[in-house]
Parts: structure tokens; C-alpha cells; sequence
């Protein structure tokens, strides 16, 4: 990069040239508003000789010979014309330099604004330091719009020291000529703003691939100020159509002719001037007519332009704000097939696609936990496993065999659904994982895939947190005439693999080995033991400080295939339950969902 942008090129004689351009569109067009407003002045005080000449002269003195009221008016108006501005300069020499200093100030403010790019460009994105580089990031999105502004405050700038300028000079200044200033400074703000707008966003963005890494090139400008694109067209058409065609109106019209001409009209002798000069003054009303037709059609075709180019362009971009909030019916009308026909379809083609995408991934979540979808979607599927500390949970209903034979198959699937809608909240709530469903029975995972240091705490509030929401679950049942449901509860924390197993049309994410083995035996011990928690000692030993307080009663060991020692076992009293039960929060009866709620729910 370095190469191509000398170490001095400050945007004037290089590549990124946008001082030469703001030197050149603000140099013509200040010598436009300034022969404009020299040509208006001049004009307006011949006629306003003339008025008055009008006005004084009798009858019989409107027949002398009109090409010498002419030649004396016109000469009497460049006369006074001098002597009005060139005194004016000749009394006040510093005007100019006024001027000139305003120019400079601005140009000077540019300058320095541009600087962190030049110095970015020249030595290298890698070889400047991040403020740096984020300053220049920041200049060049906003160099449009800044040098928009610019040009506008010059235009201000211009005008204030006209006004001031003349006001001292002549003491007094009509309500025309200050609108006639502001109409001049207005076409030089309009004239410059437009065109540096329309330079500036195709040259600079050559360059933003020197500033911008390509991941960066991606992301919405949130940081960036621009002018919209209506009032840009807005302000072409203003300065490419409408400014000229109404430079040209008011040069025909005020030319010396037609000054008397419009004199004549004023004084009530315009028909007999009109029929006098009629071969000279055709072609200029002619022209007139023409140029206020092209005028009209200007701001016709201007406003026809506006409606079919950006009222899409608006309405398109409203829709996508709703597509990006979630509503998946924001569809565009397609009214024809050019480019804003075929960008509306393909919009609503990617509305569509995107809400089959979204149905998908809610459907998905019915069978994946958010965690192991993340992970699915985020890395790429790795069918190997990796060793983690982690803690197992497996809880089932008791005499689920006894209850599942006195219900028929619709009620069973409902039964079970309705248990595992109370309980499963509790376990994702404290960080927990809901692997699968092994029949009534539940296996949750805490610390995977989510790696958490205090596994162990989480799972050991999970169950209290299904207590309390079974209990819920119970109170309902009974309310309803239906008999109450018990649990077994068992938990391990120890080393386990976890992993996607299946092959490549299919598969699972889960965890194994004999962690999950022992979990599993603690459960069905719960049975044996004549409790609803049993927690092994390695998940007793993991807790933190906060729970080593609480009282456990160690209960007798299981043995395990391949193990030369027992497992031991502990259950927690439920006073020490009630303690913890204090963290944990649950919905109660009213804010916990039937299973009817739950399937109007899933709809």
C-alpha cells in the first residue's frame, strides 16, 4: 500500500485527491454565485432607473425614441453599477481578503480532518498504531457528510459577509437585495454540497479496503453520518436542472429588452410595446416559455423519480427492520420486473426461506437443549469426544410400570409430558442440560457442554428446584381427583467423555462412561434406601464452602461392575433441603402451566 500513496500525498496531487476536488467545485462555483449576483445587481438597478424614469415622464415623453431611453438607461446602470461596487472595493480593500480568509479557514479544516487517512495510506494499515486506525476508520465513513456541512457553512460565511459588508457600506440594504444575497449563496451551498456528495461516495470507496479489514466490510456503519439518498437526488436535481433552468429564466427576462418590456407593463403600455417590438421580443418570450416548460418537467420527472426510486428503496428497508425483529410476514409487493421487481421477489424468497429456517431451529430446540444446538451450529460436528469433569443426574418416577398399565397409550405419552414440563425448568434454570429422555426417565448433564466450575452446586439446586415444582405438579393432580407422584434422585460427578456419537447421516450428543454408570445405580438405590436424593461422595466433596455445612447421612455403599471398592452414599436431610431451598426459584402453582397450557403452547 505504501507504494502506492507517497508519504506526502495529502489528497491533492495523489491517489485520494479529495482536496483537489473540494478546491475545484467550490472555485467555479463560487465564481458562478458571484457573476450571477453581479448580473442580478446590475439588472435590477437599470430597472429600477427605468421605473423611475417611467414614472416621472408625461405622455407625450413615452414617445421618444426608445433605442435611446435604452442606450442612456443601460449606460446610467453600468455607471452607477461601478460606482456602487467599485467603490465600495476601493473604500474597503480588505473585503477580498475577508473572503479568502473564510475560504482558507475551511479548506484549513478539511485539511486536518483528512490527515489521519493520508497518514494511514501512505505508511501502511499494519505499521500505525490502533488509534490511529480506528480514527481514520471513523474520518473516511463520515468525509461525505463533513464535507457536505463544510460546504454549507462556507455558503453561510459568504453570505454574512456580503450582508455585513454591504450594510456598513451603504448603511441600508432592501428586503430584495438581502433575499437576492441569500438566493446567491444558496445556489453556491447547493451547487458545491451536491456535487462534492456525488464525487466523494464513488471515489472514497476505492479506498476503504486500505482501512477496512474484510471481516469488518460486513458490519452496518452505526458509527457513520450520511446524507440520505433522497436528499441527495433531491439536491442533483436542484443543481443539474432546476438551478440552471432558472438561471437562464431570469437571465432572458432581464435582459435589457424585456427590463423594458416588464417597465412598460408596469406603467400600462405593455400591449403597445409588446406590438411595437413584437419581432424582437418573440423569440426571447418564446425562449421563456420553453425554459419554464423544461423547468415544470424538471421538478416533474424529479418528483416522479423520488416516488419510484426511494419510496421502495424506504419501504424495502422498513420491511427488513421487521424481518430482523421476527416477523417472518413482512413481504414486499412486486408491482413490475426491473430491478426493484426482481429485488422485491428475491426479498420475499429470503422471507420465506428464513421462516422455514426459523420453524426448523424452534422445532429443534424441541429435541436439542440450547446449549448442545449452539454448539452444533457454532463448531463444526465433531464425532470424536473429549474428557470432562462434570456431575450426572438421572431421576424417574416411582411405580412408573404400575401406572403405565392402567393408562391407555394417549393418556401415557400426556402423563409424561405433563411431568417433564414441571420438571425440566428447574434443571435449565440452574445451568443444567437435559441430555435425553430414557422412557419416565430424565438425564440431565451439569458443566457440559457448558463448561462450569460449580457443577455440583448447580445440580444439587436443580433438585430442590424439582421438589418444589412437583409438589406443585401434585397439588394439581389432587385438585383434580388423580393420585400424587413420587421420585428417585440420583447424582455423580466424576470424569466422563462427551461428544457427538452417531455417523455422518445421524447423530447424538452425549456423555459416557462410568460416571454416567454409577449416576444411573444411584438412582435405582434411591428405592432401596427409602429416599428421594441420593448424592455419591464425590459430588459431596465437590460442593463449595456454602454447602459444606449441611448435615449428610452417609447410607450404605452400592458396588459397581469393575469397581474394587463401593460407591458411598449420602442423602441430605430436608431441613438441610429447606436451607437451600431459600436460593432456588420456582414458579408457583399459578405461574407453572398445566399440561394443558403447555399443549395449546406448542400449538
Amino acid at each position: 500500500m505504501s507504494n502506492r500513496f507517497a508519504p506526502l500525498g495529502f489528497f491533492v496531487f495523489h491517489k485520494f485527491r479529495v482536496l483537489l476536488y473540494f478546491f475545484i467545485v467550490t472555485f467555479f462555483s463560487y465564481f458562478m454565485a458571484t457573476g450571477f449576483y453581479y448580473q442580478a445587481t446590475l439588472v435590477g438597478i437599470e430597472v429600477s432607473q427605468e421605473m423611475d424614469q417611467s414614472s416621472s415622464d408625461s405622455d407625450e415623453d413615452l414617445q421618444v425614441d426608445q433605442e435611446e431611453v435604452v442606450d442612456d438607461d443601460e449606460s446610467l446602470g453600468e455607471i452607477q453599477y461601478l460606482s456602487r461596487y467599485g467603490q465600495a472595493i476601493s473604500d474597503k480593500p480588505w473585503v477580498p481578503l475577508i473572503e479568502l480568509s473564510l475560504y482558507l479557514l475551511i479548506f484549513l479544516i478539511l485539511f486536518i480532518y483528512v490527515m489521519p487517512i493520508s497518514k494511514v495510506l501512505a505508511e501502511g494499515y499494519e505499521t500505525v498504531d490502533k488509534d490511529l486506525r480506528e480514527k481514520s476508520k471513523n474520518h473516511i465513513v463520515n468525509l461525505s457528510w463533513k464535507t457536505f456541512s463544510l460546504c454549507w457553512v462556507l455558503a453561510v460565511l459568504f453570505f454574512i459577509n456580503q450582508y455585513v459588508f454591504e450594510k456598513l457600506h451603504f448603511n441600508l440594504i432592501s428586503l430584495g437585495e438581502t433575499l437576492l444575497m441569500a438566493a446567491t449563496w444558496f445556489s453556491f451551498g447547493l451547487s458545491t454540497s451536491s456535487l462534492i456528495i456525488a464525487i466523494y461516495d464513488v471515489h472514497i470507496i476505492d479506498f476503504f479496503v486500505y482501512l477496512f479489514p474484510a471481516n469488518e466490510m460486513k458490519h452496518a456503519r452505526t458509527d457513520a453520518s450520511s446524507v440520505n439518498l433522497t436528499t441527495r437526488v433531491i439536491s442533483l436535481i436542484l443543481a443539474i436542472c432546476v438551478l440552471p433552468l432558472i438561471l437562464l429564466l431570469f437571465q432572458s427576462s432581464t435582459t435589457v429588452l424585456m427590463s423594458d418590456f416588464w417597465t412598460q407593463i408596469l406603467a400600462g403600455t405593455g400591449r403597445e410595446y409588446l406590438f411595437d417590438y413584437y419581432e424582437d421580443l418573440t423569440p426571447i418570450l418564446y425562449g421563456m416559455c420553453l425554459i419554464l416548460f423544461s423547468l415544470l418537467s424538471a421538478l416533474i420527472l424529479g418528483r416522479s423519480l423520488i416516488r419510484s426510486l426511494f419510496e421502495p428503496l424506504t419501504s424495502m428497508v422498513r420491511r427488513m427492520e421487521k424481518v430482523k425483529k421476527g416477523d417472518f410476514d413482512a413481504h414486499a409487493n412486486v408491482y413490475n420486473n426491473n430491478e426493484f421487481g426482481k429485488l422485491s421477489a428475491n426479498f420475499n424468497k429470503m422471507v420465506d426461506g428464513l421462516k422455514e429456517s426459523h420453524k426448523m431451529m424452534e422445532n429443534v430446540d424441541k429435541f436439542l437443549s440450547a446449549e448442545v444446538r449452539e454448539s452444533v451450529l457454532v463448531e463444526d460436528v465433531n464425532l470424536g469426544g473429549e474428557e470432562v469433569e462434570a456431575t450426572v443426574l438421572f431421576c424417574d418416577i416411582r411405580s412408573f410400570t404400575t401406572i403405565s398399565e392402567e393408562m391407555p397409550p394417549t393418556e401415557l405419552v400426556a402423563f409424561l409430558n405433563e411431568f417433564f414440563s414441571y420438571l425440566v425448568k428447574p434443571i435449565t434454570d440452574n445451568k443444567g442440560v437435559v441430555n435425553k429422555y430414557i422412557g419416565d426417565c430424565i438425564m440431565a448433564l451439569f458443566g457440559v457442554p457448558n463448561r462450569t466450575s460449580d457443577h455440583s452446586d448447580n445440580a444439587l439446586k436443580a433438585i430442590v428446584g424439582m421438589r418444589k415444582a412437583l409438589a406443585v405438579l401434585n397439588h394439581r393432580r389432587t385438585q383434580k381427583g388423580l393420585p400424587t407422584i413420587s421420585i428417585g434422585v440420583g447424582i455423580h460427578s466424576g470424569t466422563l467423555v462427551a461428544g457427538n456419537i452417531g455417523d455422518k447421516t445421524r447423530m447424538e450428543y452425549t456423555v459416557i462412561g462410568d460416571t454416567v454408570n454409577v449416576a444411573a445405580r444411584i438412582e435405582s438405590e434411591t428405592k432401596a434406601q427409602k429416599t428421594d436424593l441420593l448424592i455419591s461422595e464425590d459430588v459431596k466433596n465437590s460442593l463449595s464452602e456454602s454447602y459444606r455445612e449441611i448435615e449428610f447421612v452417609s447410607v450404605p455403599g452400592i458396588h459397581v461392575k469393575g469397581r474394587a471398592k463401593p460407591v458411598n452414599l449420602y442423602k441430605i436431610l430436608d431441613k438441610d433441603l429447606s436451607a437451600i431451598s431459600e436460593e432456588v426459584k420456582v414458579k408457583d402453582e399459578n405461574e407453572v402451566p398445566s399440561y394443558e397450557d403447555f399443549m395449546d403452547e406448542q400449538g
